[in-house]
């Protein structure tokens, strides 16, 4: 500061040019007049160093888009920065009026609306087999998100099922345990409200899988006769449903903390979240758009009764037992007692190989050259199944 005070004054008092007395302080005419300017405003303070903050107001969040985010903050304490400023661009402020994301989160941080995150070492994971989806109703994914006890002593297992490429939520229904007649009843009434979806992806536990050979449940058999693909992660890697998973991780942190008393109660708070997540919610991957914005429901209607499956004349079409016994060239094969009454479709591909389907999916090989006699054999990942040719006309 002594230095500019000097400057100044041999330019003010000792009659100095600029130009010389700017390069006797090794500095430019601009500078030099910069501080003859500031002299003359301020006097010696204004020699002083000065924040490089900025100054002009126009540059900060206007107060009523501050307490816009706050209260949006308020009423979804689980959203982030980003899904915010979804809600408030909805309410009708312009982009250009809305702060950054890392704003928003040091307003968050700052109002004490932020809890700080446990760290944890992350998990070294394979390639995996992701779940993907090209349109609405091209894949469902289903689960039960791990049960929980109610306030009144009995335990609630909460069914999700979601749409894959949209992220709506189609349904979530607290049962109190996981039979598979109550969850068939429920994907029927989903079937009814929102059509069928080509293919549906769960895990290999129940009722969605059977401990048997094809693995075919009570339930997935009544998905297969509506014309559905069945889909499977592959055992003990969750991250193939992994859309799924994140969902349950909201779900648990917005509608289960604490539990209700009842399961009705429980019910009705699934139905309000299902509402918001699907009407309200911007989501990432659909470029902050809501579920409902993008999901339209399946052109393909449920059929109560459908009709019996038309394999091609030449294959062989034994029927299942109600013991799950079928007789597949001239032997007793155990496929499913959950196909009983159902036809299967033999395919020779080869001398003494067959190949066994029901309806549009392949369950395995039948192997007639062994010398263990007639063996069903699994195809190598049941997950990744083939279906016919025959299956474009349903699906």
């Amino acid at each position: 500061m002594d230095l500019r005070l000097e400057l100044v004054r041999l330019i003010r008092r000792d009659g100095v040019s600029v130009t010389v007395a700017a390069r006797t302080f090794g500095i430019s005419r601009k500078t030099a007049y910069k501080w003859l300017d500031r002299f003359d405003e301020a006097g010696r303070g204004g020699l002083a160093d000065r924040s490089r903050a900025r100054h002009s107001q126009d540059h900060r969040t206007p107060e009523e888009v501050r307490k816009a985010l706050m209260a949006a903050r308020r009423r979804h304490p689980s959203w982030g920065p980003r899904k915010l400023l979804g809600v408030v661009k909805r309410e009708g402020w312009h982009p250009s009026e809305l702060p950054a994301p890392s704003t928003v989160g040091s307003m968050l941080k700052a109002a004490g609306l932020v809890e700080p995150r446990r760290r944890r070492d992350r998990a070294e994971h394979g390639p995996g087999v992701r779940a993907t989806s090209s349109s609405p109703n091209d894949l469902w994914t289903a689960d039960f998100k791990g049960d929980f006890l109610l306030g009144d002593g009995s335990r609630c297992y909460p069914l999700t099922i979601q749409d894959h490429h949209a992220r709506f939520m189609i349904t979530v229904r607290a049962f109190d345990g996981t039979h598979s007649r109550p969850v068939r009843d429920a994907f029927r009434r989903a079937f009814r409200d929102f059509g069928v979806p080509r293919r549906i992806l769960t895990d290999n536990g129940p009722p969605f899988a059977a401990p048997s050979l094809t693995g075919i449940s009570l339930l997935t058999a009544d998905w297969m006769r509506q014309g559905i693909r069945v889909e499977r992660s592959r055992p003990g890697h969750p991250s193939d449903n992994g859309a799924h998973e994140r969902m349950h991780r909201d779900l648990k942190r917005e509608t289960t903390r604490p539990p209700c008393r009842t399961s009705r109660g429980q019910q009705h708070r699934f139905t309000r979240w299902i509402a918001e997540r699907n009407e309200v919610r911007p989501h990432e991957s659909l470029g902050g758009r809501t579920p409902s914005e993008v999901y339209e429901p399946s052109r393909r209607a449920y059929q109560a009764h459908p009709p019996a499956w038309e394999y091609p004349g030449h294959w062989e079409t034994p029927t299942v037992r109600r013991s799950g016994m079928a007789k597949c060239r001239r032997v007793l094969v155990f496929v499913a007692s959950t196909l009983a009454g159902e036809r299967l479709g033999l395919e020779e591909i080869d001398d003494g190989l067959w190949r066994v389907w029901y309806r549009q999916t392949e369950l395995g090989l039948l192997n007639e050259r062994g010398s263990r006699g007639h063996r069903l054999l699994m195809p190598h990942a049941w997950w990744s199944s083939r279906t016919s040719d025959d299956s474009a006309a349903i699906t």
